[in-house]
């Protein structure tokens, strides 16, 4: 019989972020998110990828982690 290490299941702690394209007109727009564990919160779409995942990075550390 092999025993866990943890009696239950840890999650991270931390929220996950991302970037999500979308199409508006000819253009792409990418919006910024971030997962809280309950809430997927968007932020505004910016030009540039790398604009949108500094903003989501920035939005996950604003955050509390969980308890």
């Amino acid at each position: 019989m092999i025993l866990a290490e943890a009696d239950f299941y840890q999650a991270q702690r931390h929220p996950c972020f991302g970037v999500q394209p979308r199409v508006a007109g000819h253009d792409t727009l990418f919006s910024p998110w971030v997962h809280d564990g309950r809430i997927v919160h968007w932020g505004l779409p910016v030009l540039t990828r790398s604009e949108a995942q500094a903003e989501a990075r920035r939005m996950a550390e604003a955050m509390e982690p969980q308890q």
